[in-house]
């Protein structure tokens, strides 16, 4: 009996021991997941640093953008109003030219009175001179 008392004491032992082995090994593993995932951490932090200022330089970039795509916008505008005056002087000469009068002049081009008046003085004095030379 006491040698079964033994061998049923060593079994335990040898189970108690097996099972410390075991939770030392677990316990190492934890360890190493638990420094795993820190470093994890670390780098979500630092790409997430960098997607912020990248996202900030984006920003910026279509803050720059916009300007210069209003500052286009605002080229276009002008170049179109003085095509659009250019044409309206040539316009106004060629009808000048065929003895239209000021009223006229201002009802078909959508000149002012006085625009349109200004206008038939100087192409008046304009064909003057020209007659006289």
């Amino acid at each position: 009996m006491a040698i079964e008392l033994f061998n049923d004491s060593t079994f335990l032992l040898l189970i108690a021991t097996n099972v410390s082995i075991v939770c030392l090994l677990l316990l190492a593993r934890v360890k190493k997941l638990q420094k795993a995932v820190i470093s994890l951490q670390s780098q979500l932090q630092q790409e997430t640093g960098k997607l912020s200022r990248n996202q900030q330089a984006l920003i910026n970039r279509l803050g720059l953008l916009e300007k210069q795509w209003d500052g286009g916008q605002a080229r276009i505008a002008r170049h179109k109003t003085s095509s659009s005056r250019e044409s309206n002087v040539s316009q106004a000469s060629k009808l000048l030219d065929l003895g239209v009068d000021a009223r006229q002049l201002a009802q078909g081009l959508g000149l002012s009175q006085a625009e349109a008046r200004l206008m038939s003085l100087v192409h008046e004095q304009q064909s003057g001179e020209n007659q006289a030379a």
